[in-house]
């Protein structure tokens, strides 16, 4: 697989948790949380 689909694949789920988390749906805020991602709308 070339290295632009490998970083794709990797970032995607991360990527979507975020733009949900931002856009204030809770389970994808416990989801932030719980995966450590640093993310204002979390006030970390």
């Amino acid at each position: 697989m070339p290295r632009t689909n490998v970083s794709a694949a990797c970032c995607s789920p991360a990527t979507g948790v975020m733009r949900h988390a931002d856009a204030g749906y809770e389970l994808a805020q416990k989801t932030a949380r719980e995966a450590g991602l640093n993310l204002p709308i979390l006030g970390r």
